[in-house]
């Protein structure tokens, strides 16, 4: 895979923010497969024609299959004032999340709800499950709620927005599947398949960060809005006015 300049969303001389499509590793892995420092260093050095090495920051990650905003530092002191950041909780990370639930799943109205839990880490299989309390896990703390809910094929699709308070290993995901609704596509936390939803299919998207620049000191503001294809086509509208929502309610902002 290529890097794609479309993808960029913001650059200096010490951030590299971009779109990460689904699909593409955080980090180099055993499969050999496309990750995200070795993509960007080779479209930085073949744009830039630097002939030593180009240093990037990895300071946090995605899941493979989960898209949007990405941020890479591109000096050892950016790297390390953003890794920081992240430790003293200082990043705003909101995901946009389908989540499959039952016909007769009650509705819900809108306002922030928040879901508490003990997360354990099962390294061998790479799954997290839900502990029996304080001394079974870490704790895991998000505030999410319903921005729209569509009726399709005996289930009703939901889109939250999800603010992620911690950053446990696959929180969104194992914290909606013990709930009984899925995230979308989610097949290792028991979500059935749809019909017409590829395989390879996500429902979670890294929608908007908020980070502290790590030179300026300036509070910056990214948005990644998910594809317009199906099945994330169905919340188009309710997108945009989380957008707009968002947008009024903190200015100014990157």
């Amino acid at each position: 895979m290529k890097f794609d300049p479309a993808w960029i969303l913001y650059e200096d001389n010490h951030l590299f923010v971009f779109a990460k499509p689904p699909g593409l590793l955080a980090q180099e892995d055993q499969s050999g497969d496309d990750d995200v420092l070795t993509i960007v260093k080779e479209f930085i050095k073949e744009r830039d024609h630097k002939p030593g090495q180009v240093f990037l920051g990895l300071v946090h990650r995605l899941d493979r299959n989960t898209g949007g905003v990405f941020c890479l530092a591109k000096t050892s002191k950016a790297a390390a004032r953003l890794s920081e950041q992240i430790r003293n909780r200082e990043w705003s990370k909101n995901y946009l999340a389908i989540t499959l639930a039952e016909t007769d799943a009650p509705l819900e109205d809108g306002s922030w709800r928040v879901w508490e839990d003990y997360l354990r880490k099962d390294e061998e299989f790479n799954r997290s499950r839900i502990g029996r309390g304080a001394g079974d896990g870490k704790a895991a703390r998000l505030r999410q709620r319903v921005l729209a809910a569509e009726p399709i094929q005996n289930h009703k699709l939901k889109l939250r927005e999800v603010d992620l308070e911690s950053g446990r290993s696959h929180q969104i995901r194992v914290q909606s599947s013990s709930r009984g609704e899925p995230v979308l596509g989610d097949y290792k936390y028991a979500a059935p398949p749809l019909p017409g939803v590829s395989s390879s299919f996500l429902g979670l998207w890294a929608w908007r960060l908020d980070i502290t620049h790590p030179v300026k000191g300036e509070r910056m503001r990214f948005y990644s809005m998910p594809p317009e294809s199906y099945p994330w086509s169905l919340f188009t509208f309710a997108i945009q006015q989380a957008r707009a929502q968002a947008e009024a309610e903190t200015r100014p902002l990157a």
